[in-house]
């Protein structure tokens, strides 16, 4: 199940390896929070924030929503 995180990354155009770069996170990790299999933090989100565009607050708003069903 793709995330709020892979939504937002292809509207920006960028690819898995540059929000990588950008945010200084590995891209393995990038590729397992898109797919759900880890969790956005609150500190992960702040840095995932400038590259995306969005307030961070959005990225852990909208991944909650989407772990938990509602």
């Amino acid at each position: 199940m793709k995330t709020i995180l892979y939504d937002l990354r292809k509207r920006t155009g960028l690819t898995q390896q540059e929000l990588a770069q950008a945010t200084g996170k590995a891209r393995a990790l990038i590729t397992d929070m898109e797919n759900g299999r880890r969790p956005i933090t609150a500190k992960t989100a702040m840095k995932l924030a400038g590259p995306l565009g969005v307030n961070w607050f959005e990225i852990i708003d909208a991944g909650q929503s989407t772990t938990t069903g509602e």
